[in-house]
């Protein structure tokens, strides 16, 4: 039962990665503008779910790397 929470973790870590690809594909393609609201939601909750999971697991680098723009 207390690997519930670590597992979680991860996996919305898995998640924000996987949105912020998905955010780049959209663009890319231009499906979606780079001023959008849903480019921005998109790279908002990825960069949360990541920052989460960077804080949990101690990789404070790879957090930075998600902070700046």
């Amino acid at each position: 039962m207390t690997d519930v929470i670590p597992t979680l973790i991860a996996i919305g870590g898995w998640i924000g990665a996987a949105e912020f690809l998905l955010a780049y594909f959209l663009v890319s393609k231009g499906r979606i503008a780079g001023d959008s609201l849903k480019y921005q939601a998109l790279n908002l909750s990825a960069s949360v779910l990541l920052l989460i999971n960077c804080a949990h697991t101690g990789t404070f680098p790879n957090g930075l790397n998600c902070a700046t723009p």
